[in-house]
């Protein structure tokens, strides 16, 4: 799954780095969704009023989605809350 890469510090210690890493999306269900219908980072951040930058945050969990944006992602998808953030098991 990744590639092991060997660097050598300043020190001359040797270091073991992968090239790649692959990260789970922070909402699944939320990225199926997205990749399902095409829809591109800027449409969204529009959707919710806020920029690409603001939605990059959200989608990676390092800022939570509010009330209000939960709501236009339901509209803009035309879906129910868990069909877009209900845990998979």
């Amino acid at each position: 799954m990744f590639q092991k890469i060997e660097t050598q510090s300043e020190k001359g210690e040797k270091n073991n780095m992968c090239e790649t890493e692959i990260k789970k999306p922070k909402f699944p269900q939320l990225a199926g969704k997205i990749a399902e219908t095409g829809a591109t980072t800027k449409q969204l951040a529009n959707a919710l009023g806020i920029s690409q930058s603001s939605w990059s945050k959200r989608m990676s969990g390092e800022v939570e989605f509010d009330l209000s944006e939960i709501i236009a992602l339901t509209e803009f998808f035309d879906c129910e809350f868990n069909d877009i953030f209900s845990k998979i098991n």
